[in-house]
């Protein structure tokens, strides 16, 4: 999210709604997300997003209700609830994303005929909040994640 260049102090708020504030300044051209140039020294932005479901295909997939994250606030670790096995039974692929979108953490679960719980560690991760997408075939669904 923003420029390729000198963008500092990313942010992630939770709002009472259930929304999200994503801040940070920039003093990068137009590149990467932006497409104008710096305004001055260190831009301030701001990205409000609603409470509804976050998912990477038109509509959320019918699997993606059974997908969860817990504890949230974690620590150590997290459990990711999985659907049981899909139609042409693809693994899924959990990609834990930073604020920055950068990958800090990917792995892979084979799904079962019983719902399925996956571990991702978390203890090599600073405190903050991170994005979990889970991709089964070529839908994916993405869930909050909190580290304390």
């Amino acid at each position: 999210l923003g420029g390729t260049e000198d963008d500092t102090d990313p942010q992630i708020i939770g709002l009472a709604s259930g929304g999200y504030v994503l801040a940070g300044t920039s003093n990068s051209g137009a590149t990467g997300n932006k497409t104008q140039p710096s305004q001055g020294l260190h831009d301030f932005w701001a990205v409000r997003l609603g409470a509804e479901l976050l998912a990477t295909t038109p509509t959320a997939p019918e699997w993606g209700r059974s997908v969860g994250v817990y504890p949230n606030p974690a620590h150590a670790s997290g459990t990711v609830t999985l659907p049981s096995r899909t139609a042409g039974n693809p693994p899924a692929v959990l990609t834990l994303f930073d604020v920055l979108g950068r990958v800090v953490h990917q792995q892979r679960e084979s799904l079962r005929t019983a719902p399925v719980t996956a571990v991702v560690p978390l203890s090599a991760l600073s405190p903050g909040i991170y994005l979990l997408q889970v991709r089964i075939g070529d839908a994916s669904v993405v869930r909050r994640l909190e580290i304390e």
